[in-house]
């Protein structure tokens, strides 16, 4: 998978990553939440930096993942600027205004694949496969349509999407048969 990500057009990885924004915008879960988790895309992931932008002017309250040991912990951004390169390369918020998990109405979250059962293969490290039980709200796992996969090995910790969002549109994945 990494090899094929890798390899994707710019292009079309940029007209993917709108493409997917705008599914995310036209859904239930966007509308009613107030508090959005969004990531800092990695060049091999979905880029919702429009989407960010979006959800300030709307007037919705945004947070970032900040890595702390072996935990994200999430922060209050208000804008691009508050963003700087920390642990593995990754933009993480600079603030201080830290936010509980269990506020947030929507978590948006990148994966290496996904199964469409909403099992979600990461990058080994096990962060949102802590983060997420913690959050109340909608969770959405983002990725190009080429990510999905049948079916995915699963341990014991790790944590399901609810909704699985990709160029091709949004399905819950319980839905799924």
């Amino acid at each position: 998978m990494y090899a094929r990500l890798k390899c994707q057009d710019a292009a079309l990885r940029e007209q993917a990553s709108r493409e997917i924004c705008w599914h995310i915008c036209q859904s239930a879960a966007w509308a009613e939440a107030g508090l959005i988790l969004f990531y800092a895309a990695l060049p091999t992931e979905p880029d919702l930096s429009v989407l960010f932008l979006e959800a300030l002017r709307l007037g919705k309250k945004c947070v970032f993942p900040r890595v702390r040991g072996n935990e994200l912990d999430l922060y209050s951004v208000t804008g691009l600027t508050d963003l700087k390169k920390g642990a593995y390369g990754i933009m993480e918020p600079v603030t201080d205004n830290r936010v509980k998990a269990d506020d947030v109405g929507l978590a948006l979250v990148p994966g290496l694949a996904f199964s469409k059962r909403g099992l979600r293969l990461g990058k080994g490290k096990g962060f949102y496969d802590r983060l997420l039980p913690a959050i109340r709200g909608r969770t959405a796992g983002c990725c190009f349509a080429f990510q999905l996969e049948p079916e995915l090995p699963v341990l014991e910790h790790d944590a399901v999407v609810e909704l699985l969002v990709t160029e091709d549109g949004m399905v819950v994945t319980s839905d799924i048969s």
